[in-house]
């Protein structure tokens, strides 16, 4: 397991950094979510994009790797267990992967001031290839305990023996670690002042002291089988829940891109409409010389040989003047006209000669000649 943090001190304060390679890869929504909910617990966290580096303050507090057995007593380990369980549901009710958590004992810390857990957590990929496991965490954290002898020191073992598939094993184990302080010590060897008892009483006894001890163990075994039954209920629940979880994510995001698609869909078939509606609209001339279209893509729409004010240039045709022909489009009557420019060969329209400066209406099909060059008027 590689080693992801970096222990740095400034101004007097304990950071633990992360750095990353791009700033895609931290997720600092989650970053931000967790430092706004202001949840004892969660390391507070600085995300330095200059630096590529996000920074986890654990000013003050304690690594739990440094606790020694004699202070990791029965009630410190139930309430951590109680801890880390209400910490990573915070997670889970907000869909925040419990693999971004530095389940390692070297990167869990403890706030002297109130004794609970800190953790840190790393929205990265990185971590998640880490592959820290809640089990492995769990087991670390045990690893200082002193047992001790009696029912719930073997239960617990046991428990800790198993892989822990759902986070309510970490209250069974907060549980089981109270139960330590309830149950009754071994009685030690007395000397008895009572004076000898006949045999046949010391076999009745035997007897009923191995009767009892059979009840204890069918107790004890019908305990082991309910427990067992009660985890692989956990552990089936665990992973039905993860399941449906991962099904309705799914469901969702292809809701989503549905949505999406036909929105894009709408879009795109509107702009095309509004084009093909400006196309249709968009009336143009035929030069019957060339078969050139020409379309009338102005309100006011010059035609001569000038190069710098007309729209149209008629080259290399001695009879066209420098500014022949004006067509306008009067948007109020949705009417084109045209207006002969004071040129030297004049516009006829249909064969009949119009006057200069004076506009003339276009109609659909007509041939419009400037002196020798013909037009046929098209409207789409």
């Amino acid at each position: 397991m590689s080693q992801l943090m970096q222990l740095q001190i400034e101004n007097e304060r304990t950071f633990l950094t992360y750095k990353y390679k791009k700033v895609q890869d931290i997720d600092d929504v989650i970053l931000q979510l967790l430092n706004e909910a202001d949840i004892e617990g969660f390391a507070e966290s600085h995300m330095n994009k200059a630096k590529s580096t996000v920074n986890y303050d654990v000013t003050g507090y304690r690594k739990w790797s440094e606790f020694s057995s004699d202070e990791l007593t029965p009630e410190v380990m139930a309430s951590a267990m109680e801890n880390l369980y209400h910490l990573l549901a915070y997670l889970e009710d907000s869909f925040i992967d419990i693999e971004y958590v530095l389940l390692d004992k070297e990167y869990i810390y403890v706030n002297p001031g109130n004794g609970k857990l800190v953790i840190l957590v790393v929205p990265c990929q990185a971590v998640v290839d880490e592959e820290y496991t809640l089990t492995d965490c769990v087991r670390q954290m045990f690893e200082q305990f002193t047992y001790g002898e009696g029912a719930c020191a073997k239960q617990l073992k046991s428990c800790l023996q198993q892989e822990i598939h759902a986070l309510e094993t970490l209250k069974e184990l907060a549980d089981l670690l109270r139960a330590y302080d309830a149950e009754p010590e071994e009685p030690g060897e007395t000397v008895s002042d009572e004076p000898a008892v006949p045999e046949e009483t010391v076999i009745l006894e035997a007897i009923e002291e191995e009767a009892d001890q059979i009840k204890t163990e069918s107790a004890n075994i019908a305990a082991d089988a309910e427990y067992m039954r009660s985890q692989l209920w956990e552990d089936m629940r665990h992973e039905l829940e993860k399941e449906l979880r991962e099904q309705i994510r799914e469901e969702t995001r292809r809701e989503l891109e549905t949505e999406l698609r036909e929105s894009i869909r709408a879009e795109l078939e509107e702009e095309q409409a509004q084009a093909e509606t400006s196309d249709e609209k968009m009336p143009y001339l035929i030069r019957k010389k060339t078969g050139e279209i020409i379309s009338l893509n102005k309100q006011t729409f010059i035609i001569g040989k000038l190069d710098t004010c007309c729209d149209y240039v008629i080259r290399g045709n001695r009879a066209i003047s420098r500014l022949h022909a004006v067509i306008k489009y009067k948007e109020d009557t949705d009417v084109y006209f045209i207006v002969d420019c004071n040129s030297t060969n004049h516009i006829y329209l249909n064969g009949r000669q119009i006057e200069a400066e004076q506009p003339e209406t276009l109609e659909d099909g007509m041939h419009i000649h400037l002196a020798l060059e013909e037009f046929v008027f098209q409207l789409k």
